[in-house]
């Protein structure tokens, strides 16, 4: 009771408190409503030119381009309102190919475990201005991953690999032998992506033809 009462006390002396110049008082509701607290610009994405980055608008329907030397906005890489074909009005995050050519986009995210997620993704044609679904698979994908010449993404769905390959708007299933709690490709279980922080476990090399995946049988490990 000792301890409320002067936590009590310290709380209302903050009241009092008045800035350095000793002219304006310091009131206890700017403390508590977050008038005094760190501001931060978000998440940021270099581009490859090493003079420019990326980041979403608050509202998360705008991708906006800006220049680390002024940081500054000179540019809008997608909005929801002006790509065409586009069927969402905001979203989750992106990722930008090598070329700049290609964005994924993502929403309706859902947790997998601490970092991994399942989320619809879509293909985001910059040349074009066009949106288009990454996959006609209508469960949810996860990991995806561009190819290094940023013309192909693998991508997982129900623990099969898939690649997307977006010169002939085609798709290939890679593997069919995964299974719920028994055959993973490409993807990590809670104990990898807890202790070693990945998601993923597929390469490509780096002239884009070979993707090197992993493959982990748990049919034998029982479910906690």
């Amino acid at each position: 009771m000792k301890k409320i009462f002067l936590s009590f006390i310290a709380l209302l002396s903050l009241q009092n408190i008045t800035s350095q110049n000793g002219t304006k008082p310091l009131q206890l509701k700017q403390i508590v409503n977050g008038e005094f607290s760190q501001k931060s610009v978000g998440e940021m994405r270099s581009l490859p030119d090493g003079i420019h980055y990326t980041a979403m608008n608050p509202a998360r329907t705008m991708i906006i381009k800006y220049a680390y030397k002024t940081g500054e906005p000179v540019d809008t890489l997608f909005n929801v309102k002006k790509a065409r074909e586009c069927a969402f009005d905001k979203f989750d995050g992106y990722e930008i190919n090598s070329t700049g050519h290609r964005i994924l986009l993502w929403k309706d995210t859902e947790s997998i475990y601490r970092r991994s997620k399942l989320a619809q993704y879509y293909d985001f044609d910059v040349r074009r201005n066009m949106v288009s679904k990454l996959t006609e698979n209508e469960t949810k994908q996860t990991a995806p991953l561009f190819s290094p010449d940023g013309r192909m993404c693998a991508f997982v769905v129900d623990n099969n690999i898939w690649i997307k390959k977006f010169d002939y708007n085609t798709e290939v299933q890679i593997t069919k032998d995964g299974a719920v709690n028994q055959l993973l490709n490409g993807t990590t279980d809670w104990v990898y992506e807890e202790e070693f922080g990945t998601t993923q476990l597929m390469s490509w090399s780096e002239d884009s033809k070979i993707l090197a995946y992993v493959k982990t049988d748990e049919s034998q490990v029982p479910t906690f």
